[in-house]
């Protein structure tokens, strides 16, 4: 088995049909492809559209019931019971382009040992869908092949798990799953421990995947009790980098800059967050602590997260900026392209 596909379903009705006929587009054969959708407990049609599925085409799809527990549980369930030599993890409200798996096996998985196959992706939201047209996957190329060492010196992220290939036998022989206590920032903690693991890399610029941006309104999703947990998930992986300096001083400056382009979306939890200004100051100072202060970075959005974090009192007036001006007029305005 080449490949298994583990497919988070959580009340995503509306969207697994796309997502599942995009998976039986990849030119993969019986015995090459295994799909594990892992229902995480959906409330809504979801269950009953995947067991039409795994009905139709039992040769492909499986079905894994659970109660919820959030996309990480759902993914180590799902590879809990994968059989393929890599895995990808595909969220059910996504697509993958039409003959992509065939292409990224035949052009960079061809006998070798990758760890790590990457791949770009296409984000459809608003601004995009009006002039996106879809096309099947016909060339790419390798941008980058090496070692954890390696990629660090080259200043790029591992961004979303879902656009990429991970060699299942490397995450076992690892230990590497998701913390299922975390609520938001998974993919990048999970990133950051399996970089530690020195892995094989090879990155492509093949535009594979296709990201379906339905949040509708920012605000929503910005609840107080919801910034404050994932602000805590961010400083988990800043502790977790800040250790890693001591033990992997070779990866210093590599986990330092991986450490300091995570502020941008931590800060925008701490200005979306009721947080008062004492605890913003404690904020920094852990921060401080870790070796992450002040922040390195060129741009416009690094110069404004070094502004921020050096200077504390303004933290009020800020915040109001940012909830009054930010999030309901720029935000819902700006294209993730």
């Amino acid at each position: 088995m080449r490949l298994s596909v583990i497919i988070t379903v959580y009340n995503t009705s509306g969207f697994i049909p796309k997502c599942l006929d995009s998976v039986l587009r990849q030119g993969m054969k019986q015995g090459e492809m295994e799909v594990i959708l892992v229902n995480d407990g959906s409330t809504d049609n979801s269950e009953k559209i995947c067991q039409s599925y795994v009905d139709r085409h039992p040769e492909f799809f499986s079905l894994v019931n659970k109660t919820n527990g959030g996309v990480s549980s759902a993914r180590n369930a799902g590879l809990s019971v994968a059989g393929g030599e890599y895995v990808h993890f595909l969220d059910s409200d996504d697509y993958i382009a039409d003959g992509s798996y065939r292409y990224l096996f035949d052009n960079f998985l061809d006998g070798d040992h990758t760890d790590f196959l990457g791949f770009s992706s296409v984000t459809l939201d608003a601004k995009a869908n009006k002039r996106f047209c879809d096309t099947a996957v016909t060339d790419g190329k390798v941008v980058f092949e090496g070692d954890t060492a390696e990629f660090f010196g080259t200043g790029r992220l591992l961004w979303s798990v879902c656009m990429s290939l991970f060699r299942r036998d490397f995450l076992n022989s690892h230990h590497l799953r998701f913390e299922e206590d975390m609520i938001m920032a998974e993919d990048t903690f999970f990133d950051l421990r399996f970089l530690l693991c020195n892995p094989r890399l090879v990155i492509t610029d093949c535009p594979v995947y296709r990201y379906v941006d339905h949040s509708g309104s920012a605000i929503k999703r910005r609840s107080p009790s919801a910034m404050r947990k994932s602000i805590e998930c961010y400083m988990k992986i800043f502790s977790t980098a800040s250790d890693a300096v001591e033990r992997f001083p070779r990866y210093a400056d590599g986990l330092k800059d991986f450490a300091h382009r995570q502020m941008v979306p931590f800060i925008s939890r701490v200005l979306s967050s009721d947080i008062s200004s004492g605890e913003f100051r404690e904020l920094m100072e852990r921060l401080r602590g870790f070796g992450l202060l002040p922040v390195s970075g060129s741009g416009k959005l690094m110069r404004g997260v070094d502004f921020i974090t050096s200077h504390p009192s303004l933290f009020p007036f800020e915040r109001m900026l940012y909830k009054k001006i930010f999030l309901p007029h720029i935000l819902p305005r700006l294209s993730r392209n």
